[in-house]
C-alpha cells in the first residue's frame, strides 16, 4: 500500500488544480503575444517587453513564494496565489477594452507584472506540498504525474479556447478569470476543511535569513539554475517569437499556432511514460543533458523550415520530446539535492529560471527584427549547447550548506 494513501485525495485536490488552472491560462496567456500584435502598433521588441514583465516578476514570486511556503502554511500561500492571479485575469480584461494605446499599454503591463509575481507562487509550493504528501519512494511518480496534469491543461486549453472562439479576443481573459475563481472556491473548502497547515512541523521551522543562506551556499544548485535559465530562455521563444512569425508568414498563422501549443502538449502526454522508461536508466544530470540535446536539434529543425508548416510542425515535436526529459527530471533533481526542512526554499530558488523567459522574448524579438527566423532559430539551437555545459560543472560539485541544522 502506498505510504501517502492517506493524503491521496489531498494530492488529487493539487493536480487537479494543475489542469485546471494550466487549461485556463492556455486559453489566454499564449495569445497575449497575438493580441497586442494584431490591436496595437507595437513593434515585437515592444512586445516582447510586455510579455517579459510577467518572468520578471516571477523571478521574485517564485522565489520568495518558495522561501515563505518553508515558515508559512503552504496551503495558505497556495490560495492567496490563485486570488491575486484571478483578479489579474479580469484586470487583462478591463485592460483589453481601453482604447488609448498608452494606457492599453500600461495597465496589461502592470496586470502582468501582478499575475506573474502572485502565480509564480503555485510551482515551488504546489512542488513541495506534493513532495510533503508523497513518500520518498513514489515522489518521482508523483513528479510525473504533475507534469503530466500540466501537459494535459495544455492540450485541452486551446482546444476550448477555440471552440468557444475565445483565443486571442477579450472574452479568453475573462474565462480565465472565471476558472481561477472557481479553483480558489475549491482550495477554500477543501485545504480549510482538510486543514494540511497543522501537519507541518512548526517546531523545525527555519528563519527566512536561514533558509536563504543555505540555499546559497549549495553550489549544485547554482550551476544547476545557470543551466535552467539557458534553457528556459531558449524555451521561451515557442510562446514568444514563434507565434509573431507565423502569424506574418502564413495566412492562417494562428490556427497553426494553435496546432502547434495543442501538439507540444499532446506529444508530451502521449510519449511521456516511454521518455521516462529511458531516461530512469540514466542518471538525473545525463537525463537532463540527453533532453538538450535533443532540444537543440528541434530548434535546428526550425531554423531550416522556411515556408514549410510541417516543418515547423515536426520541430516542435521534436522539442516537446525533449522537455519531457528536462522539466520533470529538473523537479526530481531539487527534490533530491534539498534538505526536508527547507525544500520550499528549493523549489523557490529553481524559479530563478525565469530569467530565462525575462531575457528570452526580448532577446528573440530583437533577433527576429533585425534579422530572420533562421538566424533567430539556429542562435537558439547553439545557445541550448551551452545549458549541458553547466550541467557537468553541477555534476561535479558536492552540495554543502553553511547551515547544518537545514540538513
Amino acid at each position: 500500500m502506498p505510504e501517502n494513501k492517506k493524503y491521496s485525495f489531498e494530492i488529487g485536490v493539487l493536480l487537479f488544480g494543475t489542469v485546471f488552472l494550466k487549461a485556463a491560462a492556455f486559453i489566454s496567456i499564449p495569445y497575449l503575444a497575438i493580441y497586442l500584435s494584431k490591436t496595437t502598433s507595437l513593434m515585437p521588441v515592444s512586445i516582447g517587453i510586455i510579455i517579459g514583465l510577467s518572468p520578471l516578476a516571477s523571478l521574485a514570486g517564485g522565489f520568495l513564494g518558495g522561501q515563505l511556503s518553508d515558515i508559512f502554511a503552504r496551503s495558505r500561500l497556495l490560495l492567496i496565489s490563485v486570488v491575486i492571479s484571478a483578479i489579474s485575469f479580469f484586470g487583462f480584461f478591463v485592460s483589453s477594452l481601453i482604447e488609448t494605446e498608452l494606457f492599453k499599454f500600461v495597465l496589461i503591463g502592470f496586470f502582468n507584472v501582478l499575475n506573474g509575481f502572485f502565480a509564480s507562487f503555485f510551482p515551488p509550493i504546489s512542488l513541495a506540498l506534493l513532495s510533503d504528501l508523497s513518500s520518498e519512494s513514489n515522489n518521482k511518480h508523483i513528479y510525473q504525474l504533475r507534469y503530466w496534469a500540466l501537459n494535459l491543461g495544455a492540450a485541452i486549453g486551446p482546444v476550448i479556447g477555440g471552440i468557444l472562439g475565445v483565443l486571442s479576443s477579450t472574452k479568453g481573459f475573462f474565462i480565465t478569470f472565471i476558472v481561477y475563481a472557481a479553483y480558489a472556491i475549491i482550495l477554500i473548502i477543501f485545504f480549510a476543511k482538510l486543514n494540511i497547515a497543522e501537519r507541518q512541523n512548526i517546531n523545525s521551522k527555519p528563519t527566512f535569513a536561514e533558509s536563504l543562506q543555505a540555499v546559497s551556499a549549495d553550489k549544485k544548485l547554482f550551476w544547476y539554475i545557470c543551466s535552467a535559465i539557458i534553457f528556459t530562455l531558449c524555451y521561451s521563444q515557442i510562446q514568444s517569437t514563434l507565434p509573431q512569425f507565423l502569424i506574418k508568414q502564413f495566412n492562417d498563422g494562428l490556427k497553426l499556432f494553435t496546432l502547434i501549443l495543442s501538439l507540444n502538449a499532446v506529444v508530451v502526454l502521449i510519449f511521456q511514460y516511454p521518455v521516462y522508461l529511458i531516461t530512469k536508466k540514466f542518471s538525473t544530470t545525463k537525463a537532463l543533458i540527453l533532453g538538450t540535446l535533443v532540444f537543440s536539434i528541434g530548434y535546428l529543425i526550425l531554423s531550416l523550415s522556411k515556408n514549410v508548416a510541417g516543418l515547423y510542425v515536426f520541430g516542435v515535436f521534436v522539442i516537446s520530446i525533449s522537455e519531457i526529459a528536462v522539466f520533470p527530471i529538473s523537479s526530481q533533481f531539487i527534490d533530491q539535492i534539498a534538505p526536508a526542512k527547507i525544500k520550499g526554499a528549493y523549489f523557490g530558488a529553481q524559479s530563478l529560471r525565469q530569467l530565462g523567459y525575462i531575457i528570452g522574448p526580448i532577446f528573440g524579438g530583437w533577433m527576429l527584427q533585425k534579422f530572420n527566423s533562421k538566424v533567430l532559430f539556429m542562435s537558439i539551437a547553439v545557445l541550448a549547447l551551452f545549458s549541458c555545459v553547466f550541467h557537468l560543472l553541477s555534476e561535479k560539485q558536492s552540495k554543502f550548506y553553511l547551515l547544518e541544522k537545514a540538513k
